[in-house]
């Protein structure tokens, strides 16, 4: 696995490297941390990206903003799926940061807090620092604090771990309900990084 020691030039969302092509600009399976402080984002600490391919799957189940995607079952390490029946539903996962065309490579977020500033180069920008990520999560609405979270369904649902039989990448440090409902904001949501 490689690892990147700056952030990748114009942003993790930036057009020459982020869903531009099928031709990997990095590595697939790179990983970056980078710092997020209180003053910039809503919960301090490392938050881990990691370089993959995404796949439709099966299902020709897409991607957005805020979806979670997980290994792809057919592709192998470092490519990933938004289709549940199309994924390891073990992981390791991920958080979608945009939109994905099928076999184009790009960025999602693996590991810390959702990543919502951090500074005005992290995103498609030197000028922007708005984050794909910020704001609400949908959930299945069963999502309580302390839950472990994955797919709920396909189409970006977040849910529950179903104990012994999926994979948790993510955890939930308030519920849906302290939210609004069956929608969990981002400020609530840490990512567990399970790429190794």
């Amino acid at each position: 696995m490689s690892v990147l020691t700056a952030i990748p030039s114009g942003g993790f969302t930036g057009s020459t490297h982020h869903n531009a092509s099928a031709t990997a600009t990095f590595p697939v399976g790179t990983k970056i941390r980078v710092k997020q402080d209180q003053a910039t984002g809503q919960e301090a600490g490392y938050c881990t990206f990691v370089y993959v391919a995404f796949m439709d799957g099966a299902g020709t189940v897409t991607s957005a903003a805020k979806y979670p995607a997980q290994i792809a079952l057919s592709d192998g390490f470092g490519y990933v799926t938004c289709d549940e029946s199309d994924a390891n539903n073990y992981g390791p996962g991920l958080c979608c940061l945009d939109d994905m065309t099928d076999t184009y490579c790009g960025w999602g977020q693996c590991g810390g807090p959702a990543c919502c500033g951090i500074s005005a180069t992290i995103w498609e920008s030197e000028t922007s620092n708005a984050s794909p990520i910020d704001g609400n999560f949908t959930t299945d609405g069963s999502v309580a604090a302390g839950s472990a979270m994955q797919f709920a369904a396909d189409g970006g649902a977040w849910g529950v771990v179903t104990a012994g039989t999926d994979g948790e990448y993510a955890i939930a440090i308030a519920s849906a309900a302290d939210s609004t409902g069956s929608t969990l904001d981002s400020e609530f949501i840490w990512f567990l990084d399970k790429w190794n």
